[in-house]
């Protein structure tokens, strides 16, 4: 008779744990988050420049897979970029006119990148119990919007016998468009990972997560200039609920 007891207890308590993971599947969630990104590039491995502060903002939409987890989707718009110091020396051939002419330059300043993006990141989320905290991780897809370059500095051109050339708009163009004009890749494919804290008995969470750029967004790079780029960043974000399904 105890062992029956026993067994429909344990049934019992079977079904209830059920109910209650029931009860937890299918719950939605959405909100608003808004905060800073801190972002660089990735040049050759490792961060490259200063980092830029940009604005990050947009919508999400948690979707409970069980008590413990969530596949969260957001849309969210990012601005990105760096500083970066440059400093180079080479030779460029003129190969424009009947004889090649050779030209001995040094290339002296800093670039200013700010590109804005459009981000669509799915994470799937690990929640602990009754814990505050969870911690989560995916994909994100990023549509560039738009793209600033800028470059300041001082550009020294020498002929072949090494006396420096008056200002060449021409020569100069070329040289910039060859060694330091960057052009990006209209799509942009990261890692995000990272930590959120639920405030208590409040809409309101706090939000850290770090992104990892897997593709070179650098649409000039070639075997001869391997100057490739993927975006980095560092999130600060707050979040806000904005409705939850019963």
């Amino acid at each position: 008779m105890r062992n029956v007891i026993l067994i429909c207890v344990c049934i019992c308590s079977s079904f209830i744990a059920s109910a209650q993971d029931n009860m937890e599947r299918g719950k939605i969630t959405l909100g608003l988050r808004v905060g800073v990104n801190e972002s660089f590039y990735y040049v050759s491995g490792s961060p490259d420049g200063r980092m830029r502060n940009g604005l990050v903002e947009g919508l999400y939409m948690n979707y409970a897979l069980s008590e413990k987890f969530s596949l969260q989707t957001e849309l969210y718009f990012v601005q990105t970029g760096s500083f970066g110091a440059t400093d180079m020396s080479g030779t460029y051939e003129d190969s424009s006119m009947d004889t090649p002419i050779s030209y001995d330059y040094t290339l002296t300043g800093e670039s200013s990148f700010k590109n804005n993006y459009l981000a669509l990141p799915i994470l799937f989320c690990y929640h602990f119990g009754d814990s505050p905290w969870k911690v989560f991780g995916g994909f994100r897809f990023g549509l560039l919007l738009s793209s600033n370059h800028d470059w300041e500095g001082e550009l020294v051109v020498m002929d072949e016998q090494g006396e420096n050339l008056a200002p060449n708009v021409v020569i100069d163009n070329l040289i910039y468009d060859k060694y330091e004009k960057v052009d990006f890749k209209q799509m942009d494919y990261s890692i995000s990972l990272g930590v959120h804290y639920k405030v208590r008995n409040l809409p309101l969470g706090i939000d850290l997560r770090t992104t990892y750029g897997l593709n070179d967004v650098n649409k000039n790079t070639t075997e001869e200039h391997d100057n490739w780029m993927k975006n980095g960043g560092i999130q600060f974000s707050v979040t806000y609920d904005l409705w939850k399904s019963r």
